[in-house]
């Protein structure tokens, strides 16, 4: 009798993401019926020493892949059931940073109880507010094209999308001495999905209190070459895929655009940091049309700002942000942070560095296993009320959650006493390094 799920999770020198999970997590996961499998390339034992601390030959193990030399590399593997020690159901490949709460693996569980062949989670780009059900391949590539390049937001069943795949086939995608490389899985899920003679896929909707980041999560190291990976790499690989899939060029762009460079300012990150110059916009001159809905006045005219305008910017915007936090800071004998994930790590690092004092977090619910961050207790805030004299808090949330909290707090305790300083924070959360998934 097959097991329900597999969770394998790929992994590379990040012990500390593996310490912070089968010390906090994994017990919901196994309690439920998810295994958990890490797959390590690591040179060194650093990963191995912490799996195996929690390895019970049951339900959770550690798998060696020191040879291969690539993420996809690993994940080639994983589909093939490398290392599995039972059968199961359905693998979900996930990031070594992805965390999923309780609620949203109660759902997963549910869910798999039925034969889809593809489970996502519907993150950003999806505009999902509903679970929603698929039988074509193209409506399900138009709509979950951006969560499905996730490690974490997808969900295969082993025996239609894995089980009988002619790997020879696939082989080239993962083992490809291209930018096309980083876009091996995204090739596979696509084209496998149209070798089935019926197609069933499931959108689950999700926001960052079901599927997050650990804060503990640094930047991708493939993001240092932004524009190699995704204007020749996504590019190339979204053009090759069969003609059954529509609105090719229209998905390439909605990637870059939506994940990562949504608003102007973003370009002026990677022209502080040297990712975007006028050679990187002429070596891309011919993917521009597919990379991005920006005109090519505008990417030529961004080419052209010095980088020394933009750094100026960059300080003139943090020393205004910083002097309103300030301005709020010194009003309050009590200070918390609302919010525990990547903004509030980043708050708490400002707040070290800088010797500041605080006295903790509060967060609408408590995680799993979150009772500190930044060596400060975490607080659910409806067990603060009538406990807020003289006291402030800081918004430390996404754009879009932020905004909803931000206004629930200004009905609870008053204008004055909440500051959400959008483009501060992020300021902070940049120079932390701290990746934060929306």
């Amino acid at each position: 009798m097959p097991r329900e799920i597999a969770l394998c999770i790929p992994i590379y020198k990040t012990y500390e993401l593996a310490e912070d999970f089968l010390k906090n997590y994994s017990t919901y996961y196994i309690k439920l019926g998810i295994d958990i499998y890490y797959y390590d390339s690591t040179p060194d034992d650093s990963v191995k020493d912490v799996v195996k601390k929690w390895e019970d030959g049951d339900h959770i193990f550690y798998c060696n892949m020191k040879s291969a030399k690539h993420s996809v590399e690993k994940v080639y593997q994983i589909f093939q059931g490398a290392g599995l020690k039972y059968e199961y159901k359905y693998i979900w490949l996930c990031n070594d940073g992805t965390r999923c709460s309780p609620k949203g693996l109660e759902q997963v569980m549910e869910e798999v109880k039925f034969p889809w062949d593809v489970i996502v989670f519907g993150t950003q780009g999806t505009e999902c507010t509903e679970v929603e059900s698929f039988s074509s391949q193209d409506e399900f590539f138009h709509r979950c094209i951006i969560p499905m390049t996730l490690y974490g937001a997808v969900i295969l069943n082993w025996d239609t999308m894995l089980k009988s795949v002619d790997w020879k086939e696939y082989q080239p995608f993962f083992f490809s001495e291209t930018e096309e490389k980083w876009w091996a899985y995204m090739a596979f899920y696509l084209n496998r999905m149209l070798e089935l003679s019926a197609f069933s896929g499931l959108v689950i909707p999700v926001k960052s209190d079901i599927l997050r980041r650990s804060e503990l999560k640094k930047s991708s190291q493939w993001t240092n070459d932004l524009f190699s990976v995704v204007c020749k790499g996504w590019v190339d690989t979204l053009q090759k895929l069969p003609e059954t899939y529509t609105q090719k060029r229209e998905m390439c762009r909605r990637y870059l655009d939506e994940v990562f460079l949504e608003r102007a300012v973003s370009w002026f990150r990677l022209k502080e940091n040297g990712q975007y110059s006028f050679r990187t916009f002429l070596k891309f001159r011919e993917k521009w049309n597919w990379s991005t809905k920006r005109s090519f006045p505008e990417l030529f005219l961004l080419a052209l700002v010095p980088k020394w305008f933009v750094t100026l910017y960059f300080q003139l915007r943090k020393y205004n942000g910083r002097k309103k936090f300030d301005k709020f800071y010194k009003r309050f004998s009590r200070i918390y942070i609302y919010g525990a994930g990547g903004f509030g790590r980043a708050y708490g690092e400002f707040f070290e560095k800088n010797h500041y004092k605080f006295d903790g977090y509060c967060v609408t619910r408590k995680r799993l296993g979150k009772d500190t961050l930044c060596n400060h207790p975490v607080f659910e805030f409806a067990s603060m009320q009538g406990k807020l004299a003289d006291t402030g808090i800081i918004v430390a949330m996404s754009r879009l959650s932020g905004r909803e909290v931000y206004h629930q707090l200004v009905e609870c305790i008053g204008v004055d006493a909440v500051f959400y300083g959008l483009t501060f924070q992020e300021d902070l959360q940049h120079e932390s390094g701290v990746r934060v998934f929306t």
